[in-house]
């Protein structure tokens, strides 16, 4: 069962701490907010797992891996930029 190395990173574990703390320390409106962007944070990582598809056998995998995580930060920062504004 190699291909559930592909879901384990995606249990909630870190968002779920998250949102207790956002649930404890602010309103719900907040935690619905945080929600919300998390779903969209689906975006840069979805755009990360399809550079390494395409990029894994063309070239070393450190260099696929360096260059989807450089892709991921292209793609998250707008969207954190957008966000805030």
């Amino acid at each position: 069962f190699f291909f559930v190395a592909g879901l384990v990173p995606l249990f909630p574990t870190f968002a779920l701490l998250a949102h207790v703390v956002v649930h404890q320390e602010r309103s719900i409106e907040d935690l619905k907010s945080t929600i919300l962007f998390g779903m969209l944070s689906l975006i840069p990582y979805f755009a990360y797992l399809l550079s390494m598809y395409f990029l894994v056998g063309r070239m070393p995998f450190w260099v696929s891996a360096l260059s989807s995580v450089a892709l991921w930060c292209v793609v998250a920062l707008p969207l954190v930029y957008m966000w805030r504004s």
